[in-house]
């Protein structure tokens, strides 16, 4: 699995309860922002994806407020996992 491409040049992996989440700001129409990212599997033994998070129903003006989104997002679902 690839994990970084052209549109995530600074792209940021950290962690949260044991998870290791991803995420970056991608271009969006007019100007804007979607926030996109990954929540990986606790194991650190490999890299297995186990939720994919984009949000293209919402934009942002700056690429900043993307990635906070984004990093919500990510850290929502996994609170809600049981």
């Amino acid at each position: 699995m690839r994990i970084r491409d052209s549109l995530d040049a600074d792209w940021k992996m950290s962690r949260y309860e044991g998870y290791r989440i991803y995420g970056v700001a991608a271009p969006a129409p007019e100007h804007r922002w979607y926030s996109r990212g990954i929540v990986f599997d606790r194991d650190q033994n490999q890299t297995t994806e186990i939720k994919r998070i984009e949000s293209t129903s919402r934009t942002f003006k700056t690429k900043k407020q993307a990635e906070k989104y984004g990093l919500e997002l990510r850290k929502e679902w996994i609170d809600k996992r049981p």
